[in-house]
């Protein structure tokens, strides 16, 4: 069985009228009270109060949207200055590496060249001596 109340407004000439209702199974609904409330104008400006009330909330939401997506930008291209740096100061250094170790490579390439010519020249020598000619 269903018994409570509930709030109502009733629209009578330009103004609402609060009415509470009470409900009983067995005596169907009862009028308590019926009050005035304010008019149709109050309750427009209160509604328009609420919307210009929540349009600057939003304007406030994107302000700091805003701030926070400048602020974000900002701290990553930082960031990807320090990684460009840090990425050219070892570029730098394995350059250096690399200068040395190809120094050293075509040292070591220059020797096997004039030990090549040197092994060449004995190999002649070797083989006028077999021959039994000098030069």
């Amino acid at each position: 069985m269903f018994t409570g109340s509930f709030l109502a407004w009733v629209p009578v000439d330009e103004q609402l009228l609060q009415v509470n209702l009470n409900f009983n199974k067995a005596t169907g609904f009862n009028l308590i009270y019926i009050c005035c409330s304010s008019r149709t104008d109050d309750i427009s400006r209160k509604a328009q109060e609420s919307v210009e009330k929540i349009n600057q909330s939003r304007i406030s939401n994107q302000k700091m949207i805003d701030s926070f997506q400048e602020k974000l930008v900002e701290k990553v291209t930082d960031l990807c200055m320090q990684m460009k740096e840090h990425m050219y100061k070892v570029y730098e250094e394995n350059s250096d590496k690399m200068q040395v170790n190809l120094q050293e490579l075509q040292e070591v390439l220059e020797s096997c060249t004039k030990f090549s010519h040197e092994l060449l020249e004995a190999n002649r020598a070797l083989a006028c001596l077999r021959e039994g000619d000098m030069p």
